[in-house]
Order: structure tokens, then C-alpha cells, then sequence
């Protein structure tokens, strides 16, 4: 930690440090996955995970998936 931060709170911190917050960064993330995804950049088939609507755009989907890993 840097110290002259130390005592200040996070949003505090975030502006002193000119940075962005955990929340931000990890939906910056997941955009950055999903391009990769759907652009063959990574090897995982998109149309598991997304919706294709009306040509070109895209809206995540959320399966169900039936376990018996409770009953055992």
C-alpha cells in the first residue's frame, strides 16, 4: 500500500490514484471475454452462452442446468 494513502477511504483513494473501481474493472473483463469469445479469439463455443438477436447483436443467456450432485 502506498502510504500517504493509507488513512483515506477507497473512493478516497480510487480518485487520489486516478484509478477505477473492482466492479468496473471486472465488467471491463467480462466485455473483454465475450469479444474474445464470439470472435474465435478463444476456443469456447459462443452460442452456449449467447443469444444471437436479429443479425448482429448479441444478448447473454443464462442456461439451466439440472445437477443430482445434492442427492449424492
Amino acid at each position: 500500500m502506498i502510504p500517504s494513502v493509507k488513512k483515506l477511504t477507497y473512493h478516497e483513494r480510487l480518485h487520489r490514484l486516478q484509478l477505477t473501481t473492482v466492479e468496473s474493472r471486472r465488467v471491463r473483463g467480462d466485455l473483454i471475454e465475450v469479444f474474445k469469445i464470439i470472435n474465435g479469439f478463444e476456443d469456447a463455443n459462443y452460442k452456449d452462452y449467447l443469444v444471437v438477436i436479429l443479425g448482429r447483436e448479441f444478448k447473454l443467456f443464462k442456461g439451466r442446468f439440472n445437477t443430482t450432485i445434492r442427492k449424492k
